[in-house]
């Protein structure tokens, strides 16, 4: 009982510790994207919102993508991952979390990817769940201060969640789509 409650003291001194030396911040910022194969999958803008504890990242990305025929896709990705603070002026991150797409075309008509990707009417609510994928985002930043620059990768993976069984799809992807772009962000 006595190393127990010794082993959690001293967590809880190393956790305070941690926040203490600026283990926590929050950011908010936008981005710019292009599809992969660049110039030929349309563009996209987006609105990010940002917390990294100790070596975690969480983001909130909603995105519109401008696409060729007239519509827009709007997504929002929530992920979680490790996220590295090198020499406190570049930061590496990696991660991971569901991304909630629908198409709208230029009518103003939703639609959604089905599980073989293509666009089929959006009929129920719980399909914008079932069908949205999960997706890596890798990112690579400049701390200046309380600004961030990074570039970001994100690709959407075979894994979707009409098919939560299938686990195996989250290491199925194709790694010469998804999208690219540069992204700030003001970190308190």
């Amino acid at each position: 009982m006595r190393k127990r409650f010794l082993l959690i003291a001293i967590l809880l001194c190393l956790s305070s510790m941690a926040f203490a030396v600026q283990g926590v911040s929050v950011g908010l910022g936008g981005g710019a994207y292009a599809g992969l194969p660049v110039g030929q999958n349309g563009y996209g803008v987006s609105l990010e919102g940002r917390a990294k504890v100790m070596w975690f990242g969480f983001t909130v990305s909603g995105s519109c993508f401008f696409q060729g025929t007239g519509g827009h896709e709007f997504s929002v990705m929530g992920s979680v991952g490790p996220s590295v603070d090198l020499g406190g002026k570049i930061r590496l991150g990696l991660e991971i979390g569901p991304r909630f797409r629908v198409v709208v075309d230029a009518d103003g008509n939703p639609f959604l990817y089905d599980m073989e990707g293509d666009l089929v009417p959006a009929v129920r609510t719980l399909d914008y769940f079932s069908y949205s994928p999960v997706s890596y985002r890798a990112t690579i930043e400049w701390i200046a201060g309380h600004l961030v620059f990074g570039v970001a990768y994100q690709v959407d993976t075979k894994y979707r969640f009409k098919r939560w069984s299938e686990v195996k799809e989250l290491g199925s992807v194709d790694w010469e789509t998804g999208t690219v772009g540069c992204t700030i962000k003001y970190m308190w």
